[in-house]
């Protein structure tokens, strides 16, 4: 169980043309940016668990009243990326995060309608060069038919929302398939996305609370910054 994490909305400041309401778990700074790092970069697979369920927490709390059916559509990954990192760190993310939520009544369906084309590695773009790079990163999937999709709420998921550009894209996409995402979530969002807490709409202002490190017992190191392994204890 993942304590400490409270999901809200967040928005770049400009939002790219067609971003779909969005929804975070975390801010991406401290102890929330080391755990993604040593999750998707440098293997920690253990990881898999907090983050997953942060990024159910996330699902679920931008869902409206009465919605209990969703298709989750994670952002695709690059076979590069995939290759390099030893998998696919969003088909992990995404497994966890459907696992919780039927595991708490949902209807949950996981769609992979689009594929990732070669692309640069976005992390050193500026917004500019994010929403170049956007624009031509994905593809349909061929051969991809819908099924299970029903009266299901469909829900962009990705990591970390950045400038919007990625959600953006494959919000488009999307859109052209038949498939118009209601809203996208993530496990955390850059800190400008949450200007002073205010444009968030959390309780007292507040902006997303960081991931609870103290569920997270590293095996070498004493503190929430990242050194040796990392083991998930459920409690």
């Amino acid at each position: 169980m993942l304590a400490g994490a409270v999901p809200g909305p967040t928005r770049p400041e400009p939002a790219p043309a067609g971003l779909p309401p969005c929804v975070t778990a975390a801010t991406y700074d401290g102890a929330v940016r080391d755990l993604l790092l040593a999750f998707k970069e440098r293997g920690e697979r253990t990881l898999a668990g907090p983050l997953g369920h942060a990024l159910a927490r996330a699902i679920a709390a931008g869902a409206p009243p009465g919605c209990r059916h969703l298709v989750l559509v994670p952002v695709p990954t690059t076979a590069v990326a995939v290759r390099e990192r030893g998998g696919d760190h969003m088909a992990w993310l995404v497994a966890v995060a459907a696992r919780t939520l039927r595991r708490a009544g949902w209807r949950v369906t996981v769609g992979r309608p689009l594929r990732a084309r070669p692309r640069v590695d976005s992390t050193e773009l500026d917004r500019a060069g994010r929403a170049r790079a956007a624009l031509d990163a994905f593809a349909p999937r061929r051969g991809w038919a819908p099924a299970g999709q029903g009266s299901g709420r469909v829900v962009v998921v990705d990591d970390v929302i950045t400038t919007g550009a990625t959600v953006a894209a494959v919000s488009a996409l999307l859109r052209a398939l038949g498939l118009a995402p209601s809203w996208a979530a993530s496990v955390a969002a850059t800190r400008l996305r949450h200007p002073a807490g205010r444009a968030v709409g959390l309780p007292n202002g507040q902006a997303p609370n960081a991931l609870d490190t103290s569920l997270l017992i590293p095996s070498f190191a004493a503190n929430a910054k990242i050194s040796g392994k990392w083991i998930w204890r459920e409690g």
